[in-house]
Parts: structure tokens; C-alpha cells; sequence
């Protein structure tokens, strides 16, 4: 998938959660499955960086749209809370921690009755994790109302961020970093396969992507 096609894609996104993991895949080369383990917890104060399963730099240009977001999901926190008639002491007591909300949760998921007991309520049984297959098919989607008809996978975006970094000159050694690879082998061998795979790429260049 070319890099502009790849920008399309991802503004296609209208879920504000989907845009930015969408977009934190394609700026920062990050998996996916690693993403959807962050909490609100793993940012760090001002939201510039990650740190968890995956660490990251969030670029300049969707801290923005990260901080709205937050927005959005502390609404969502406070009606899960309210929903089970929780104080914020109740809250801390039975387990139900701000921090703790996974940062990219599942839509449509009502909080079930359950007790409030000291750790009987969890983020995992209130909002659990967005799935990667269920986010996977809403980027295909995009992707095809875009008008690329080629298979799109988890790995996608990570792919042309790995390529458009190779074309801008990054040294392989940068790359590595970037992908969070152990040894210079494995990233030689991944760039290796995306070639092998027939995948074809576009200049990369500078460019903000779409709201």
C-alpha cells in the first residue's frame, strides 16, 4: 500500500479511537497488538510519549487529537462508574482505576451487573480491549471505500511506515530501533519480505494526515 493511499485509509477512520491507533501505527511503526495493551496509564504526563507494551513518541501533530480523545473516554469512565452507582473512594476500592482503562476499549459494551466487592469490578469485564480482528476489518473497510482493493492485515500500516523510513534515508540501525527489533537481522530479513511479498511503495513525504 502506497503511503498516500495508506493516509487516505486512516482518515477514512471516523471512530476516534480507530483514527488514532490507525495513525499511531502508520507514524511510529507500532503493533498493533501491542497498541490495543496500552491503559491510559501507559502516557505520560502531556501525553508525548507511551511507555508499556510498546514505547513510543506520539507526533506533534496528533497530540492534539490524542488529548480529545481522553476527552471522550473519561465521559465514557464517568458513565461506567455511574452506571454501577460507584463514588470515586468505591471506585479506587473495588478496583476501577482511571489509569486502568484500557486506552483503546470496545465500543458498544454496556457494564454488566456485577458486585463491588473490593476487585470483583475490573476495566477488563466493564470495557475490555478492542479487538484486533474487529479493528482490522473496519481499516478494510476504509480501505476499499478508499479504492484500494488489496488484502489489508495487522501488520499494513507498520509496513509502509517500515518502507517510507527506508526511502527517506533512515539508516537500517534507525529502523530497527523504530520497529523494536532485538537484532539488525530481523529487521534486514522484515524489509526483505515486504520486498519479497511484491509490496510496491510511493516517495515517502511530508505530509499531516487527514482529520
Amino acid at each position: 500500500m502506497p503511503l498516500d493511499t495508506a493516509l487516505n485509509v486512516v482518515g477514512r477512520l471516523e471512530n476516534q479511537g480507530d483514527y488514532l491507533l490507525g495513525a499511531l501505527m502508520l507514524t511510529t511503526g507500532a503493533k498493533l497488538s501491542d497498541l490495543l495493551k496500552l491503559s491510559v496509564g501507559n502516557l505520560s504526563p502531556g501525553n508525548r510519549t507511551v511507555r508499556g507494551p510498546v514505547s513510543v513518541t506520539v507526533p506533534p501533530e496528533l497530540q492534539e487529537d490524542l488529548t480529545a480523545y481522553l476527552t471522550t473516554l473519561r465521559g465514557r469512565y464517568e458513565a461506567d462508574a455511574r452506571s454501577l452507582r460507584l463514588s470515586g473512594f468505591d471506585r479506587q476500592r473495588a478496583g476501577l482505576r482511571w489509569l486502568d482503562m484500557p486506552l483503546f476499549p470496545r465500543d458498544g459494551v454496556h457494564p454488566p451487573k456485577i458486585s463491588r466487592k473490593p476487585g470483583a469490578v475490573t476495566h477488563a469485564a466493564l470495557r475490555p480491549a478492542r479487538e484486533e480482528a474487529d479493528f482490522v476489518s473496519t481499516l478494510q473497510q476504509a480501505a476499499f471505500a478508499s479504492g484500494w482493493r488489496g488484502r489489508v492485515h495487522s501488520h499494513t500500516l507498520r509496513h509502509v511506515f517500515a518502507q517510507s523510513r527506508v526511502e527517506q534515508g533512515v539508516p537500517v540501525e534507525a529502523l530497527q530501533a523504530d520497529l523494536g527489533h532485538r537484532d539488525l537481522m530481523t529487521t534486514l530479513l522484515y524489509l526483505q519480505s515486504l520486498t519479497g511479498n511484491g509490496l510496491s511503495f510511493t516517495p515517502a513525504y511530508a505530509a499531516p494526515l487527514a482529520a
